[in-house]
């Protein structure tokens, strides 16, 4: 039986009922955004790279689960260049993320606790943060092969949503 890699992420991690950090990224015309302009309920996922099969068949697939949540704004986020993500991204044909880079300042990686050392890249992880940028699920995948707990995260933007009204 192969042991599962395990991967040393930098700083402390996000937990719930924290509030997100002030995080300035790259949006995919490589302008910088504040994620805090950022004013409705938002799911942020990172993954290591948008190059990797496996990963992004992952992605398609809840791609598809998320786009019934049209009040929810979705974003997949990598420290590749915006050029790379396009390349790599172009084929998947994805309609509910945005793509966001954090190649550039690191702000993500350094805010969040999702960089790993040993790849240079981000952890897969998900975030859910509500518009007043309150942290209501972390959820960090050291093993980058394990799968998005889908439940677990479409119970909580069904709780944002009854919340909203």
């Amino acid at each position: 039986m192969q042991k599962k890699q395990i991967y040393t992420r930098n700083l402390e991690p996000l937990t719930v009922g924290n509030r997100l950090p002030n995080i300035i990224i790259n949006d995919n015309r490589e302008e910088e955004i504040d994620l805090h302009s950022i004013k409705k309920n938002k799911v942020y996922i990172s993954v290591p790279s948008f190059g990797n099969h496996a990963i992004m068949k992952e992605i398609a697939k809840l791609d598809i689960i998320f786009a019934d949540f049209e009040d929810i704004d979705f974003y997949l986020i990598s420290n590749e260049p915006v050029y790379t993500q396009k390349r790599l991204g172009s084929g998947k044909k994805l309609k509910t993320f945005k793509f966001l880079s954090d190649f550039k300042l690191r702000n993500f990686a350094r805010y969040t606790g999702t960089y790993i050392y040993e790849i240079s890249s981000l952890v897969k992880s998900v975030f859910i943060v509500d518009a007043n940028d309150e942290v209501k699920l972390v959820e960090y995948y050291d093993d980058l092969y394990s799968n998005i707990d889908v439940n677990e995260v479409t119970k909580i933007i069904n709780e944002l949503k009854e919340a909203a009204y």
